[in-house]
C-alpha cells in the first residue's frame, strides 16, 4: 500500500509538471480525501464514543453555504470539531513546500469562516446533524485542517490546528 501511496504522488508530480491537467488532480484529490474520510470516519467508530457526520452540508434558503467533510460531536464535553481533509501530494524541495503551505493557509482561511457560519447557525447544524438542541447549552465550536502527509511548518500562521491524519487520530 505504501509504494502505491508513492506510485500515486509521483504520477500526480508528473501530471502537475505537465501543467495541462489541473481537473485530473483536482479529481484524483477529491478521491483521496474521500478514502481519507473513510479511514478517519472508521477509525472514530471503532475506538471511541463519539458521533460524527461526513460530508455535512448546511443549507440555507434552500442554499449550500459550508460544507465539512466531518463534524465530530462530544456529547461528554459539549464540543464539536469542523474537521477540513486535504489532499497534498508529497512536494519536493522548498518551493513545492511553499506552494503547500499557502494551500493549507487558504484552508485555514476557508475553515475559519465556515466556522463562522457553523457558530451562527450551530441550532440548525446540531439539530440536522446530531438531533439535538444547542438551546440549553451552545458547544465549544473549533475546527481543524487533516492533511494525509503534511502538518504545516514553521512559516504557517495557523489560527487552528493543522495534522497529519496519523497525528489526527491519535491526538
Amino acid at each position: 500500500l505504501l509504494y502505491y501511496s508513492d506510485a500515486v504522488d509521483k504520477l500526480l508530480y508528473l501530471v502537475k509538471e505537465l501543467n495541462n491537467t489541473p481537473e485530473v488532480i483536482s479529481k484524483i484529490a477529491k478521491e483521496r480525501e474521500q478514502v481519507m474520510t473513510d479511514r478517519i470516519t472508521s477509525f472514530i467508530a471503532q475506538n471511541s464514543n463519539l458521533q460524527y457526520i461526513p460530508n455535512y452540508k448546511l443549507i440555507l434558503n434552500g442554499n449550500p453555504v459550508a460544507e465539512f467533510d466531518i463534524l465530530v460531536y462530544d456529547g461528554t464535553t459539549n464540543s464539536l470539531l469542523l474537521t477540513e481533509l486535504k489532499y497534498f501530494f508529497k512536494a519536493d524541495g522548498e518551493d513545492g513546500h511553499q506552494k503547500v503551505d499557502l494551500k493549507i493557509q487558504e484552508a485555514i482561511k476557508s475553515r475559519l469562516s465556515k466556522q463562522r457560519l457553523a457558530e451562527k447557525h450551530i441550532d440548525l447544524l446540531l439539530s440536522e446533524a446530531f438531533g439535538i438542541s444547542a438551546a440549553a447549552a451552545t458547544p465549544k465550536i473549533k475546527s481543524c485542517v487533516v492533511s494525509q502527509n503534511y502538518s504545516g511548518s514553521s512559516f504557517l500562521d495557523d489560527k487552528i490546528a493543522v495534522f497529519d491524519e496519523f497525528l489526527f487520530k491519535h491526538t
